[in-house]
């Protein structure tokens, strides 16, 4: 695409300059994103070399410069942004270019706001368009246009160009200028060891180096004696043109029980009519040594080895400017069910009735093997562990999959300017569970956080409503708060006996009330480059260990992270991280599986993980 107009004069350096092609040239063009997706806008994108000209994105990220014939150092800045994106060009005349830039947020992580949730398969995730706080200024170190150049310019063209004023457009003095800065700009990328390029954009991931560890509550024995164990874990993944992201993920620890889990997925841009979401995982556990000296747990589980498979894809489709529908389907297979194989299907359709309030309709049937936390893909807002646990039927019994199907009908009301929007959800839902898992520790062994025991209590059926809210809370802090209150009916099983028999307070009989608070609170501390995430569930109906308690009891269980930043940066563009998680919350409540998953679990222990995380 050939333009040609007259150059412009500079402008000083605090205002906005939209400086054009003197001559017949190419286009360069493309979209401007933070480090977790989100677009941005007003991302001073400056070309340096024949000319100098720059561009401001829009709402939408996008940006566009039109530059003659010639070479070009590239370069984005936003204040509030860490600006590491440097890249050579060499435009040609009637020639277009898409460069995609990705800007790291100041003292950001890079990870997504965890979505709280109390076990409920919610669609609704699928329509939600990404809600990014506003950027913060940060006096000691500034982003904006003025003090890149500063930063930027070759001392030459300081030394040229008077105090305040950007570098000549004309002439001789700027074609060196930008010889010169194409020259540091390629040095800088070569000494700083730049990634390559894939699919037209960089690639990003991390490494991961972590050590965890399980204390068992009111276990007499030190946190030295407990089952700690190395894993070592990656991803990478780049953009797929304008259109998506793709990413692989694996992780893996050795000793006498080996594991690994690997995980790939496509994910289309939030802008696209069709959010489509492919993947495919595999993991697996084998057990090395049948040695006398194992622990219990090791030699009293059957096989050899466990390996799960997963595929699935979902879409949501924005048909209309008011009418977002989502489907879609996963197929599990484990390899340790007399039915290996499992589909799970889901639904749902989301209208604008009115402004800023849209009705709410979903449907799934979500099928659970016993043990599958241990083997589902790894999550993308928490450190990526591998199968770390066995488990096995109590009393012996075949292990048969939890099939759960949810019903839900309800509002959503967004409230609030876009930059403090928060988000009000009202539910009415029916889930019903057949064969509902119950998970047991320290059965064989008091103190066992190694292995683990899974029964069924019977098939259960919750009537009731949630409300939920979150949003952009403060400048640095998300957060989310959802309330349950449900009317359960159990019909229990002959085979509950046994469970009875050993941890009493996990089988239910007839009608219960159930109410279920969970809230989600993510923030971060600029300053310092630190962010905390934390969940915290809240139920009166958590099961007891013992052969004694035969009731439920009120109880909380929680999960923490902390992930502070180094002052180092190991690859151009990367950051260097300590993690700090602990947990005793078992199920993740963002999995789409029962209500009860995490209330019939008896005595969970304590997980520790820490170690060094590598982003780049």
């Amino acid at each position: 695409m050939a333009t040609s107009a007259a150059a412009q004069s500079s402008a000083p350096a605090s205002t906005s300059v939209h400086l054009q092609a003197s001559a017949a040239g190419g286009l360069i063009r493309g979209v401007v994103r933070d480090d977790v997706g989100a677009y941005l806008r007003d991302v001073a994108v400056i070309a340096m070399g024949t000319t100098l000209a720059s561009a401001r994105s829009d709402a939408a990220g996008r940006y566009q410069l039109s530059l003659p014939p010639g070479e070009y150092i590239l370069r984005a800045t936003r204040d509030g942004y860490v600006s590491t994106f440097r890249e050579p060009i060499r435009m040609q005349t009637s020639v277009e270019i898409e460069r995609n830039i990705t800007l790291i947020r100041q003292g950001a992580t890079g990870r997504q706001v965890l979505a709280a949730g109390t076990g409920l398969t919610d669609l609704t995730s699928w329509f939600q368009m990404p809600d990014r706080p506003s950027d913060s200024k940060d006096a000691d170190h500034s982003h904006d246009e003025a003090a890149w150049r500063l930063r930027y310019l070759p001392r030459t063209a300081l030394r040229e160009v008077a105090p305040g004023a950007d570098a000549a457009t004309d002439g001789s003095s700027s074609d060196a200028v930008g010889h010169e800065a194409m020259a540091s700009g390629v040095l800088a990328d070569a000494a700083t060891g730049g990634l390559p390029s894939f699919f037209g954009s960089d690639l990003t991931g991390q490494v991961n180096y972590l050590t965890t560890s399980s204390v068992v509550p009111a276990s007499s024995r030190s946190l030295a004696n407990e089952w700690s164990r190395g894993v070592a874990s990656a991803s990478v993944g780049a953009h797929v043109g304008s259109v998506g992201d793709w990413i692989v993920r694996g992780a893996f620890d050795a000793g006498d029980l080996s594991s690994w889990v690997v995980h790939g997925e496509y994910r289309s841009r939030d802008d696209q009519p069709h959010r489509l979401a492919l993947g495919v995982s595999h993991s697996a556990q084998m057990f090395l040594d049948r040695s006398p000296d194992l622990p219990v747990s090791l030699q009293t589980t059957t096989g050899q080895s466990r390996s799960v498979g997963e595929v699935y894809g979902f879409d949501r489709w924005r048909a209309r400017s008011w009418l977002d529908l989502a489907y879609g389907v996963r197929v599990d297979r484990y390899d340790y069910l007399t039915t290996p194989a499992l589909v799970s299907p889901e639904a749902g359709a989301r209208v604008e009735v009115v402004p800023q309030t849209f009705a709410v309709v979903s449907i799934s049937r979500r099928s659970l093997a016993p043990g599958a936390d241990e083997f589902l893909p790894p999550s993308a807002t928490g450190p990526w562990l591998p199968p770390q646990r066995t488990f096995s039927s109590l009393g012996g019994a075949p292990l048969a999959p939890e099939a759960v199907q949810t019903y839900q009908v309800g509002v959503d009301q967004q409230i609030g300017p876009s930059d403090r929007l928060l988000a009000v959800s009202v539910r009415r839902f029916r889930q019903s569970t057949a064969d509902q898992v119950a998970t047991l520790f320290g059965v064989d062994v008091a103190g066992d956080s190694a292995h683990y025991y899974v029964a069924s209590p019977g098939n259960v059926q919750v009537d009731g409503w949630s409300l939920g809210i979150g949003g952009q809370l403060m400048h640095n802090t998300r957060g989310r708060v959802d309330y349950s209150l449900g009317q359960t009916a159990w019909m229990p099983e002959a085979g509950a006996a046994a469970l009875a028999r050993v941890a009493p307070s996990t089988v239910r009989d007839g009608r219960e009330s159930l109410h279920d608070l969970t809230t989600t609170l993510a923030t971060t501390f600029p300053s310092t480059s630190t962010e905390v995430s934390m969940v915290y569930r809240v139920n009166p109906a958590f099961s007891q260990p013992g052969t004694d308690n035969r009731s439920p009891l009120f109880n909380g269980r929680f999960n923490l992270e902390v992930h502070q930043t180094l002052p180092y940066q190991p690859v151009r563009g990367g950051r260097l991280e300590v993690l700090f998680a602990v947990r005793n919350l078992f199920y993740d409540v963002h999995d789409g599986g029962s209500l009860y998953d995490e209330l019939l679990t008896v005595k969970p222990p304590l997980r520790l993980v820490g170690g060094i995380q590598i982003r780049f």
